[in-house]
């Protein structure tokens, strides 16, 4: 572990610690895999492109052509190479994007920039929270930008130092989900409503 790196959380425990750059090396690495998959699609796109439309006698007498690709909402550097190369346009299916904690990290990898200690801590918190209340999220909506929205609704209340102090207090998924609902209390935060509503609400 860099020390260096961590000079502000230096009145943490050292086990804290080490998952915060535990997740941000993870991170790195996912973003870092993400941009050879992008890679390899774009020159596969290149290659099977031309053959396609080649062995297409309509599609080859075409002037122009439009080319859908399905990509996850988060592939906005790939977006943002073919936009470069040739007329691009995105559309999602929902108005509003929502990306967890994590998905967060790794994006901001892909674009050179630094993941904070606030946001690796908030990574960890969220990988307990699925733990907990994983079904009751999975039974309340299976759209994913929802179940993201939730989750930051709950956790975007929390500090560093008050997921630390939640991580430490909670030694398993039935105490975080008695911690969290408490912690939660304290700042108006009913979570029961918070994953008992429905998606329209």
């Amino acid at each position: 572990m860099n020390a260096n790196k961590l000079r502000n959380l230096d009145t943490k425990t050292d086990v804290f610690l080490e998952k915060i750059e535990r997740i941000k090396d993870y991170a790195k690495s996912y973003a870092e895999w993400q941009k050879k998959r992008e890679a390899f699609i774009k020159d596969q796109l290149k290659i099977d492109l031309p053959k396609f439309i080649n062995n297409d006698s309509d599609l080859k007498i075409k002037k122009d052509l439009n080319v859908l690709v399905q990509l996850g909402a988060s592939h906005t550097r790939m977006y943002r190479d073919l936009a470069e190369q040739d007329k691009v346009s995105r559309s999602f299916n929902k108005a509003s994007v929502v990306y967890d904690y994590f998905d967060e990290a790794w994006r901001r990898h892909m674009f050179d920039k630094e993941v904070s200690d606030d946001l690796a801590a908030h990574i960890l918190l969220q990988n307990e929270f699925l733990k907990a209340f994983g079904e009751e999220l999975d039974d309340l909506t299976n759209d994913t930008f929802e179940q993201y929205k939730i989750i930051r609704d709950a956790l975007s209340k929390f500090t560093l130092e008050e997921i630390e102090n939640v991580l430490e207090t909670a030694r398993n998924a039935e105490d975080f989900k008695f911690v969290l609902i408490e912690k939660l209390k304290e700042k108006g935060v009913d979570l029961a409503s918070l994953i008992s509503k429905t998606p329209s609400e």
